[in-house]
């Protein structure tokens, strides 16, 4: 697992399955493939990519959707 990975409510992440970081995972979504890109956002039934904005931290530790 990577850095700064958003796992939303009821998300599942099957075994043995590696994300890379500044990942949203949606709600309820289903990972059963590796995410190996970084800032990116995936939802669904299996998840499948919807966005290529994930989300990043400032310095202060607040988070920020990356545009």
């Amino acid at each position: 697992m990577g850095g700064g990975i958003y796992l939303a409510p009821g998300a599942k992440i099957n075994e043995n399955i590696e994300i890379g970081n500044n990942v949203i995972i949606g709600s309820n979504a289903v990972v059963t493939k590796n995410i190996l890109e970084d800032h990116v956002t995936y939802a669904g039934i299996p998840a499948k990519k919807i966005s290529d904005k994930g989300f990043v931290f400032s310095q202060n530790n607040d988070t920020e959707i990356k545009s």
